[in-house]
């Protein structure tokens, strides 16, 4: 049996192995990037048209959001038939 002897890291070691985590990880963001660079070219779209449609989309969003919150609707009930309510 070999009996081995673990050494601590470098400083060195330590720092390039931290740069090689950071680059070659997959992490949350670069997964929505790449999910973002998909729907680009699947689209066929320039990155100036997707930042367009992302913005136009954005200000459409607020737009019902503000009606709902001015006419305080946070679901479709307007139209719902009960049973009774009309005589």
């Amino acid at each position: 049996m070999i009996n081995r002897v673990i050494r601590s890291m470098t400083q060195e070691e330590r720092e390039r192995s931290t740069e090689r985590r950071l680059t070659n990880m997959t992490t949350s963001k670069s997964i929505c990037e790449i999910r973002l660079h998909n729907a680009m070219i699947r689209n066929n779209l320039t990155l100036e048209e997707c930042i367009n449609a992302i913005d136009t989309y954005a200000i459409d969003k607020k737009f019902h959001d503000d009606l709902d919150n001015a006419y305080n609707v946070y679901e479709d009930t307007w139209d719902d038939w009960h049973d009774g309510d009309i005589k």
